[in-house]
């Protein structure tokens, strides 16, 4: 969990399927040069938050390396635009081992503090109970469906997540 990287960096080579972890802010992993770019994140408790903008709202998603899809809260799913949303449904099924059928989203527009990211989807949830966990107005969750496409490295100490074009990383 968290504690464990606390004051350390955690790199995630999707592409080599490598978890590596350094200490303090000394890159880990940066033989492929510079990060493409970088994302600020705050942290209540052991969660990760990462400003985006989804059709020209902001809101705070959840940065959650172990969730397979990303998600969206249902009622913001809503309030974009409609044309984005496709009949598909799809069963989600959580750690508790409830299930509930999920619409599909992919928004024209979506980025993470100013880096657009193209061809997303998220699927649509009842994140109600995420929000009265954290008591803050949490909108969607990041997952490995999004961030697969990069190699990271999370900076528990500087609080920045930096992302590497998902190509194979040398060393």
């Amino acid at each position: 969990g968290q504690e464990a990287f606390a004051g350390k960096q955690l790199f995630v080579d999707y592409h080599q399927q490598e978890l590596l972890v350094g200490n303090g802010s000394q890159p880990v992993l940066h033989l492929n040069g510079a990060p493409a770019f970088e994302w600020h994140f705050e942290q209540i408790g052991h969660v990760i938050l990462v400003t985006v903008n989804i059709e020209g709202k902001n809101a705070w998603f959840i940065l959650d390396t172990g969730s397979v899809n990303s998600l969206i809260d249902h009622i913001d799913a809503a309030a974009l635009n409609p044309t984005s949303a496709t009949a598909e449904r799809v069963l989600l099924e959580s750690l508790d081992h409830k299930q509930n059928l999920a619409g599909r989203i992919s928004p024209n527009n979506f980025s993470i503090q100013g880096k657009s990211i193209k061809n997303t989807s998220f699927l649509t949830t009842d994140m109600s109970n995420d929000r009265n966990t954290l008591d803050f107005p949490v909108s969607g969750i990041i997952g490995n469906d999004l961030l697969s496409r990069y190699s990271i490295a999370i900076d528990y100490k500087e609080h920045k997540i930096k992302c590497w074009e998902n190509t194979p990383a040398t060393r």
